[in-house]
């Protein structure tokens, strides 16, 4: 059935992406998407069992690369015993816990261009393999240097399945079905993000003193091992272009190809200039991209906050063991599950009624995302002082379940609407996020240290608030904008 909104929306934001980057994404992708509604090939005409089996692969990986990238922490001490340097040596030990983080900041700059012009597949299967060998060389290294090194590719390989995730979802679905979709794939990296503090504590500690701190490694490397081979035998290439190139069907009387292929990057220089550089290009130069790449950067360094010392909290303050204080991350993580039902049941519903009515706009996407700016704040105040004051310790866990529901609907909602705006290039889109958000990742939580030193839980935690009040208005200002730009753009087409 045709969709002559989602055409109208499409080719606004291609003509957006245009005038703000000098960078913008491949006419030719658009053209095989706009012409090949009848297409067999076309992965948004395969069965439903398919597209979800493709998409509960991708968070299947999700989920790995997350908890692979603080699987060394519970190490630190046996790391140092087994090393011998006590001084210099902690620092480097540290490095191996964030270098990881920094390596996630790499990839996307690295295998999102690349997925765009040599398609998918190749980049989900042949990372998911590195970063098994890459874990098997962090289990048997003789160094702290080699095992820093090994980390940091660990880390860019792992940038795969959250930037390209995006792609492969908008080459599946059509804009009604995306919501769903993309909480999925998000959850894998929600579910890794909240409960490895749980199982590192226990399961990590456990490992590290039964057999070793390498044994973390291998654990990795069986868990990754697993989700490689599911990426082996059921992911399938989703990228359109690269569909047809392959099989050679291209219809002379529908699409030229060779004008396509001029329109594309050459395989030279211009590769490295032009095609790598997309994603940084379109997140300093598009002002939608880098407004909601903060906001989710913001949302993402809160959360990291809270794993880097919810433990610490809970032993110091409330007595509790290392193992009983990681379970608190579950009251965390339960919020952010309930939070991208509720995201995605709510945008399903608007996504659907817009475009039954024939006005929707990817800026639908942000409609629900203010609740997240209110709720978060408020739950943030609601530990903060619950902690201060040495309230029961069930009063700050429960304030743990609506901090998750806020902060998994403002770090969802962004990507939504990249997806759904730069339908060509999605994975360079959600890449400049996901650049944005790795870097915060690594360096916002160093912050809190020094913040709750200084001003205690309470006020830190008031301070945390304050900041994401001021998101609510941000927010409507960047869709308010993205809707007048898009009206102006319809305005001067027409």
């Amino acid at each position: 059935m045709p969709k002559p909104e989602r055409e109208d929306h499409s080719s606004d934001h291609k003509q957006d992406a245009k005038n703000s980057s000098p960078a913008p994404c491949s006419t030719a992708i658009a053209a095989v998407d706009e012409h090949s509604a009848t297409d067999l090939l076309n992965p948004r005409h395969w069965p439903l069992w398919k597209k979800w089996t493709i998409i509960f692969c991708v968070s299947l990986l999700n989920f790995v690369d997350a908890i692979g990238s603080s699987a060394s922490a519970t190490a630190v001490p046996a790391l140092l015993a087994d090393f011998g340097h006590e001084n210099v040596g902690r620092v480097a030990v540290i490095l191996v816990v964030s270098v990881y983080v920094l390596g996630v900041a790499v990839g996307p700059v690295i295998v999102a261009p690349l997925s765009e012009k040599y398609g998918r597949l190749w980049l989900y299967n042949g990372c998911s393999v590195l970063f098994v060998v890459f874990n098997i060389g962090c289990a048997r290294s003789t160094s702290i240097g080699a095992l820093i090194a090994l980390r940091a590719l660990c880390g860019v390989v792992s940038a795969v399945p959250p930037t390209l995730g995006a792609g492969s979802i908008a080459d599946l679905m059509d804009v009604k079905d995306r919501t769903m979709a993309i909480a999925v794939w998000a959850l894998g990296a929600i579910i890794g993000r909240t409960s490895r503090p749980t199982i590192g504590p226990v399961a990590g500690a456990f490992i590290a003193e039964a057999a070793g701190w390498r044994w973390i490694f291998w654990a990795l490397v069986i868990v990754g091992g697993a989700a490689a081979l599911s990426s082996l035998l059921f992911m399938r290439e989703t990228h359109h272009p690269t569909i047809l190139r392959k099989a050679a069907k291209i219809p002379r009387n529908v699409y030229d190809t060779d004008q396509a292929e001029s329109q594309l990057p050459s395989d030279g220089e211009n590769i490295s200039a032009a095609l790598l550089l997309r994603p940084l290009v379109l997140l300093f130069t598009n002002s939608s991209i880098l407004a909601l790449s903060a906001y989710s950067a913001l949302a993402v360094a809160y959360l990291y906050i809270f794993l880097t010392t919810l433990a610490e909290t809970y032993t110091t303050i409330y007595g509790f063991s290392v193992g009983v204080a990681g379970l608190v991350y579950l009251s965390m993580g339960l919020g952010a599950i309930v939070g991208q039902l509720v995201y995605s049941a709510l945008t399903d519903r608007t996504v659907r009624l817009h475009t039954a009515r024939g006005d929707y706009k990817p800026e639908h996407r942000l409609l629900w995302a203010p609740i997240g700016s209110i709720v978060m704040p408020l739950a943030l105040l609601w530990f903060g002082w619950s902690v201060e004051e040495r309230a029961h310790w069930m009063v700050s866990v429960v304030a743990l379940f609506p901090l998750g529901f806020g902060l998994v609907m403002e770090m969802v909602a962004p990507l939504a609407y990249l997806i759904d705006a730069f339908p060509d290039c999605a994975a360079s889109a959600v890449a400049a996020t996901v650049i944005s958000r790795a870097v915060s990742g690594a360096f916002m939580p160093l912050i809190s240290v020094p913040l709750y030193d200084a001003l205690g839980q309470g006020w830190g935690n008031s301070l945390l608030a304050l900041v994401a009040f001021l998101l609510v208005p941000v927010l409507l200002l960047i869709s308010g904008h993205i809707h007048r730009l898009s009206r102006h753009v319809l305005h001067h087409r027409t």
